[in-house]
């Protein structure tokens, strides 16, 4: 097969999620308004996670694929298959908790975790339907099938943002235990930091707690964590009561000051965990981070509860 016959399949594969989702478009804008706790459907823990579920698929598919252009907007089919497996493994995380409420609560359980669900599977099959269109365009030009779906190996930050995806799960099978024995609990960022620097212990052999950075307008910081070999500097933010978007902007701008003047470090990754719900476009927040700084050849912020 020819690269521009490879092409010419890649963007038929696009514009076919790029027309599931402009025909699931109004369910998925209804889903995340109807299912606000505040509509009547409870308060409770679950409710909420449903509702916060439904507004995150719904404002990325919106932001990342209804009005996509091919390749204008996605430079290449890599990178379009790249996007479309963020959304794959957030929906089978957000399917996992989904149908963990309804096992756990059964009759108990809000109408809206179950309405949520549907959407969820939904979207994931397309999703999955996407990558195999991929798959198929990809190995026909000699690709194999897990280069196209896994992509090329992970990169150190790649390996760093598979623990952040994967936190909010361990922080919930942490929070249960048995026999009455206390369970763990995050209160604040040095909870976050103890948590996500012994899961990164299993991806990197020397994970280093708050080493001090250089000095910026007279003041010096610490990096939360570094990752030395691999130049990769990270920090932690929790949301409480008082702080939200605003607050935890203005904080990352100055790491972005802070880790741009050290030349220890090449990556930022900024790690937060918002266990408050005061974000409400996570997404949103997290792309208007991401951007071209002095100093630092990449970004990553990622937000989550």
């Amino acid at each position: 097969m020819s690269r521009a016959q490879f092409l010419k399949d890649s963007q038929e594969a696009a514009f076919y999620f790029q027309q599931f989702i402009r025909a699931k478009s109004d369910d998925l804008r209804q889903a995340a308004l109807g299912t606000n706790p505040n509509e009547g459907w409870g308060r409770s823990e679950e409710a909420r996670n449903a509702h916060s579920i439904s507004m995150t698929l719904f404002h990325f598919t919106d932001e990342h694929f209804k009005n996509c252009v091919f390749p204008t907007d996605y430079g290449s089919p890599q990178e379009f298959q790249n996007r479309v497996a963020d959304l794959v493994a957030m929906l089978e995380r957000d399917k996992a908790q989904l149908e963990e409420a309804l096992v756990r609560l059964g009759v108990d359980s809000p109408m809206t975790v179950g309405m949520v669900l549907d959407h969820v599977n939904s979207v994931l099959l397309a999703a999955r339907e996407t990558l195999l269109q991929l798959a198929a365009a990809a190995s026909a030009t000699g690709q194999t099938l897990p280069d196209i779906i896994l992509g090329s190996a992970p990169t150190p930050i790649d390996k760093v943002q598979e623990v952040a995806n994967k936190f909010p799960d361990t922080v919930r099978v942490l929070s249960k235990r048995r026999a009455g024995r206390t369970p763990f609990t995050i209160e604040d960022e040095y909870d976050v930091q103890y948590l996500f620097e012994a899961l990164l212990t299993v991806q990197f052999s020397d994970v280093r707690p708050e080493e001090p950075t250089g000095s910026v307008a007279g003041g010096s910081g610490r990096a939360d964590t570094v990752l030395k070999q691999e130049r990769i500097a990270i920090e932690y933010k929790c949301t409480r009561a008082g702080l939200g978007a605003k607050d935890l902007r203005k904080q990352i701008a100055d790491d972005f000051l802070l880790f741009g003047d050290d030349p220890r470090f090449d990556k930022l990754f900024v790690f937060v965990y918002d266990r408050e719900r005061n974000i409400i476009n996570r997404d949103g927040f997290a792309k208007d981070l991401t951007r071209k700084i002095q100093g630092l050849q990449e970004i990553r912020v990622v937000v989550t509860d």
